[in-house]
């Protein structure tokens, strides 16, 4: 009766409980196979987030000139015009005059923090005049930024540049001559002598020669250079900080 009816059932729902079990691990697969897929999504997305480039430390410069001091005069400052060109003042001048000390064209340009030479111009050749008033010409003001930063790159004489990492590089200009086996790609210390102070790349060198002997120091970020946009004395502030003094400071 009964009871053989309910024992003749039970081995169906067996079945298809086997049947059930055999089967779920199927129907379990999908939803663990696009969990999969979604975790290798976002493993992917992990790849291709872009690397954070740390910040430009503009901390623990020296003076380049051992000794001087920075200058009070304007026309030193970056950011101040140069009308001659078109343009402004992309760094800072040291001048015997308002720099604390006498500067003539043996005195050594140091290191103002270590880091690699990407740059030393130990062949140099001195522009003529020509050239001179073709990298100063209005004109040049209307070209392409990679054209002008050419011609002005012929008016900052023979250099030495040197990275720090993150974007910073010091650039140093109107050099008389680099320091003997000075190479590309040395690792220097801060305060290493790496050339000598002259006026290469200026008129003055061409027609006067000695008259107007400095260093022009760049600190450049980003291919930027540091106080751009800024009021001179705002720029001044800047090179003061970052050469340890206070904003008011630069002796």
């Amino acid at each position: 009766g009964s009871g053989s009816a309910s024992q003749q059932a039970r081995p169906a729902e067996k079945q298809n409980q086997l049947s059930g079990s055999m089967t779920d691990p199927q129907d379990q697969a999908e939803p663990e196979t696009g969990a999969q897929l979604e975790s290798d999504d976002e493993s992917m997305d992990l790849e291709n987030v872009p690397e954070v480039q740390p910040e430009p430390d503009l901390t623990g410069f020296i003076i380049p000139i051992d000794g001087a001091c920075i200058s009070e005069f304007e026309g030193h400052f970056p950011s101040t015009p140069r009308e001659y060109r078109n343009g402004t003042h992309e760094g800072f001048d040291f001048y015997g005059f308002a720099s604390c000390r006498p500067i003539d064209s043996g005195t050594a340009v140091l290191a103002a923090k270590a880091g690699t030479v990407v740059r030393v111009d130990q062949i140099y050749t001195e522009i003529t005049v020509a050239q001179f008033e073709e990298a100063t010409d209005p004109s040049v003001a209307t070209l392409n930024p990679e054209i002008r930063a050419q011609y002005l790159d012929r008016l900052r004489g023979r250099q030495v540049w040197i990275d720090h990492g993150a974007g910073v590089v010091t650039r140093y200009a109107h050099l008389s001559a680099v320091a003997a086996g000075l190479q590309l790609g040395d690792v220097v210390r801060a305060g290493r002598v790496i050339g000598f102070v002259g006026e290469s790349g200026q008129l003055e060198a061409i027609i006067a020669p000695g008259t107007d002997l400095h260093l022009h120091i760049e600190i450049s970020v980003n291919e930027g250079y540091l106080g751009e946009g800024l009021p001179p004395p705002r720029a001044r502030a800047l090179y003061s900080e970052a050469f340890g003094f206070g904003p008011e400071d630069g002796s």
